[in-house]
């Protein structure tokens, strides 16, 4: 959380990196920490800024934060998935649900281009390829309504 505050919104990383490195070590020591951030293309100013949140009162109000939105949210599931501020899908017990949009790489990698372009007016470079490399599929419900949808007409 403190990387995520005090990186710019121009600088873009893969938070999922971080998350990887730091399951793999002792998150609690600067030094982990700090391997982490340097791997995952922190630069080295927000490092410290971020070191500096990590152990002080920052951390703590960070944490309060996202433990009211999650309270606020009514997240029952530690992988409910959001994108754009609505709830896209669950994973919990290794099986994917409320997926209205579908579960798929593919269907998720449109929705965040979709919102990115929604937001901003503009597609986002990188979607067009991940988009081509991950194609749509819909979710089972939605491919079962429009199979019946196209037999009531036929």
């Amino acid at each position: 959380m403190c990387v995520q505050a005090h990186l710019p919104a121009d600088k873009n990383i893969d938070y999922l990196d971080i998350l990887k490195c730091h399951s793999q070590g002792d998150v609690s020591k600067p030094a982990e920490m700090k391997l982490c951030m340097t791997a995952s293309g922190v630069p080295a100013a927000v490092q410290e800024k971020a070191l500096a949140c990590a152990s002080g009162p920052e951390a703590d109000q960070l944490l309060a934060q996202s433990a009211k939105l999650v309270t606020d949210r009514e997240v029952k599931r530690s992988c409910t998935v959001y994108i754009d501020g609505k709830r896209r899908c669950i994973r919990d017990g290794a099986r994917w649900y409320d997926c209205p949009e579908g579960d798929t790489a593919g269907a998720f990698i449109r929705q965040i281009c979709d919102a990115h372009k929604a937001s901003t007016g503009s597609a986002a470079p990188e979607c067009a390829a991940a988009m081509a490399a991950n194609p749509f599929s819909p979710a089972p419900s939605v491919k079962a309504a429009g199979t019946r949808l196209l037999r009531a007409f036929a």
